[in-house]
């Protein structure tokens, strides 16, 4: 639930205050959000830089994804 209310979706970052704004910047969601209220409300075009950060985080995130379930294949339907 923490990483949801941190996730600036029913709130803009800059209404969050600056002493707490490094919070949300820890959620790897924030930047996505960001760039995507840019899209849709503001018409604006994610910078080079935005996109390529969103870009080594989804990579990374899905490497580790993959790794884990690699790691635990095996015994996932047990789990479930």
């Amino acid at each position: 639930m923490f990483w949801f209310w941190i996730t600036p979706i029913f709130y803009s970052v800059d209404m969050v205050p600056e002493s707490y704004r490094w919070i949300c910047t820890l959620n790897p969601m924030t930047l996505l959000t960001v760039m995507y209220r840019g899209i849709l409300f503001e018409a604006r075009t994610p910078e080079l830089g935005e996109v390529s950060i969103a870009l080594i985080i989804s990579v990374t995130v899905f490497l580790l994804g993959y790794a884990v379930f690699a790691k635990y294949e095996s015994s996932f339907i047990k789990r479930i």
